[in-house]
C-alpha cells in the first residue's frame, strides 16, 4: 500500500508515523471536520479522555468510582447513538454470541438481563437512569407477560417490572418493556383481587400490576355487573 508521503521520498512504513497525542488529535479532528458539531460533543470527548488517562496511566488523586465509569459509558451512547442504544447493543452482544445462540434459555436469559437492569439502575440512581431510554422509567412499573417467571420464587429475588405504560398519558393502552423490548396492549380496568390497585390488565387474565391470574374473578365481576344491569333495566320499564 502507498501511504502520503513527501515529494521525491520513498513509501513509509505505518509503524514509522508520527502519532498524534490524544489531546491534539480532538482538536485536529474539530478543526478539520467538514460537519459542525455541538460544542457539548467537544467537552464531552474531552472529559472522556481526561478520565481514560487517569485509568490508563494512573494520575488520577482521587478514586474513580464504578458509578462514574458506568455514568460515562451510558452517556456516551446517548450522546453518539441516541437514547436505548446501550441496551440494544448489551442484549445483541449477548444474543449473538454463539454459545447463547444455540441455547435454548428463556427463563434465565430473562433473569440475566433483569440483573444488569438492576445494577445499572442501582449504581447510576434513578434520573440518569431514566434519560437513556426512550419511556420513562421513573413512572411506575409492571410486570411484562413475557418476562413474568413462572417459578415465582424468583420474584422473591429479582425486580421482574420493567414494563411501562407508553405514551405516557392517562388511559395508555400499550405497555412498553425495557427489558425484552416488547410492547404489548392491554385492557385499562381494575384488578378484582381486593389487595390489588392494579388498572393495566392483560388479555383478560392476568394482572401486570400484582402479576396474578385472574380470569376467574373478571368473570365473575363481569356475571354481577351484567346481574345489575339487568336489575336496573327490569325495574325501569316496571
Amino acid at each position: 500500500m502507498e501511504w502520503p508521503v513527501l515529494p521525491g521520498h520513498d513509501d513509509k512504513k505505518f509503524d514509522e508515523f508520527y502519532s498524534i497525542g490524544s489531546e491534539s488529535l480532538v482538536y485536529v479532528f474539530f478543526a478539520t471536520a467538514k460537519s459542525k458539531y455541538d460544542d457539548e460533543i467537544g467537552k464531552h470527548i474531552e472529559y472522556i479522555r481526561k478520565l481514560r488517562n487517569q485509568i490508563v496511566h494512573g494520575i488520577s488523586r482521587s478514586k474513580i468510582s464504578p458509578s462514574v465509569l458506568l455514568v460515562n459509558i451510558l452517556d456516551t451512547y446517548t450522546f453518539f447513538e441516541g437514547k436505548d442504544s446501550w441496551w440494544d447493543n448489551l442484549r445483541n452482544y449477548y444474543l449473538e454470541h454463539p454459545f447463547n445462540r444455540e441455547m435454548d434459555q428463556s427463563e434465565l436469559e430473562t433473569v440475566v438481563f433483569v440483573e444488569k437492569l438492576i445494577y445499572t439502575w442501582k449504581r447510576v440512581g434513578k434520573s440518569s437512569f431514566s434519560k437513556h431510554f426512550s419511556v420513562n422509567t421513573k413512572a411506575r412499573s409492571y410486570f411484562c407477560p413475557f418476562c413474568l417467571p413462572e417459578d415465582r420464587v424468583l420474584l422473591k429475588r429479582y425486580d421482574y417490572k420493567w414494563a411501562f405504560l407508553f405514551p405516557e398519558k392517562e388511559n395508555a393502552k400499550l405497555i412498553r418493556c425495557i427489558n425484552c423490548t416488547n410492547d404489548n396492549e392491554v385492557t385499562r380496568i381494575s384488578c378484582p383481587l381486593d389487595n390489588c390497585l392494579g388498572t393495566v390488565i392483560w388479555e383478560d387474565h392476568l394482572c401486570l400490576t400484582c402479576g396474578q391470574d385472574v380470569s376467574n374473578e373478571l368473570v365473575e365481576k363481569k356475571k354481577h355487573i351484567s346481574g345489575i344491569l339487568e336489575f336496573l333495566c327490569s325495574t325501569a320499564t316496571t
